[in-house]
């Protein structure tokens, strides 16, 4: 399309239905990408308020807690068992 030629109106117009389309196109991107998250969330067997209540740094919420473990300094589960090892199983 050859805009030279267009008025600084036409020009407005044009670049308002732009915008216009650029948020249409990005609400079906965000909608289409919701749906692809959450039917590879429900293959997992993972809930959408599951997804939810993780935190940016993967830290469950507080709601989310109660697995019987603390988190250490780098957010990693650590057992209240100082005598399970790191794979979770107790040494034979």
């Amino acid at each position: 399309m050859d805009v030279s030629q267009l008025t600084t109106d036409d020009l407005r117009k044009l670049a308002e239905q732009v915008d216009r389309k650029l948020n249409e196109h990005r609400v079906q991107q965000i909608s289409a990408a919701r749906a692809q998250i959450l039917k590879i969330a429900k293959e997992a067997g993972i809930s959408a308020s599951e997804l939810i209540s993780v935190g940016k740094r993967g830290k469950q919420s507080s709601s989310a807690k109660g697995n019987g473990r603390k988190s250490s300094s780098n957010g990693h589960a650590v057992p209240n068992d100082p005598v399970v090892s790191s794979s979770g199983q107790r040494p034979h």
